[in-house]
């Protein structure tokens, strides 16, 4: 892996908590909710264990925001599902 993209880390307010580095990466999936709502995943991060960082985390890479979706907690980093909200 390599840390080479800034990203934001920002609460559920979206301000800005700490700045890291990770690895950016395009992935696909598709969650099902209930009702049938189908949310497509389309990029996911790794990056080292941060405690600031939790289901209600949102990320500012690059001047667009995604929402935390999923955190997979490894022995010395995370793998996060993000999901793109926009600018």
């Amino acid at each position: 892996m390599f840390y080479d993209t800034e990203i934001k880390v920002l609460d559920k307010n979206l301000m800005e908590v700490k700045t890291i580095m990770g690895d950016l990466q395009l992935f696909y999936k598709v969650i099902r909710f209930e009702d049938d709502i189908d949310v497509v995943i389309r990029n996911r991060v790794f990056c080292d264990r941060e405690s600031c960082i939790n289901s209600g985390s949102y990320f500012l890479i690059e001047g667009i925001r995604y929402k935390v979706i999923d955190i997979k907690k490894w022995s010395d980093y995370l793998e996060i599902l993000i999901y793109e909200c926009g600018g």
